[in-house]
């Protein structure tokens, strides 16, 4: 696995293990307490790293700039498809059916599965809904790396410029 991945991905990672023990620890605080709190962390810790790969994958293939925007574009589809927010039924038929498809409305499944009771045995189908979306935003992220990489070292060691015909 490529170590320049892994090290910018290493930031995102911290942060989604603060970022799940912070939702834990709001839960505690404002006096929900999940029937399994270790289904509740395993799913906020998992979808957590998960939208880091899939950011960083974004700004991997599409470059920095068009990568935060397009973050930020799936981020707004997927509030829109959030059940409970939105209507569904007034969304167009597309979103309808890629809703349940979409990252954020596995984790929030699965978050409110687990904590109304449901044991980590039975949370499963959703984390591996959850890594299934990480590992494929990990290999398209190697795969632009490498290519990005390889692109370089060519244009380095050929000058990246071909001579003009005459």
């Amino acid at each position: 696995m490529s170590r320049v991945v892994l090290r910018s991905l290493a930031p995102a990672l911290l942060i989604a293990v603060v970022q799940a023990v912070a939702v834990l620890a709001v839960l505690t605080a404002i006096g929900i307490s999940p029937l399994s709190p270790l289904s509740v962390g395993a799913v906020a810790l998992a979808g957590a790293l998960m939208f880091a790969t899939l950011h960083q994958m974004l700004l991997t293939v599409l470059g920095d700039r068009i990568g935060r925007i397009a973050s930020v574009v799936l981020m707004v589809l997927q509030v829109v498809t959030l059940v409970g927010i939105v209507p569904v039924q007034t969304a167009p038929e597309l979103l309808q059916s890629i809703g349940s498809l979409m990252p954020l409305s596995i984790v929030t499944q699965g978050l409110v599965h687990a904590a109304l009771g449901g044991s980590l045995v039975s949370t499963s189908s959703t984390l591996l809904a959850i890594v299934a979306w990480a590992a494929v935003s990990l290999v398209l992220t190697l795969v632009a790396s490498r290519r990005a990489r390889l692109v370089g070292r060519s244009e380095r060691v050929g000058g990246g410029a071909v001579p003009a015909a005459v």
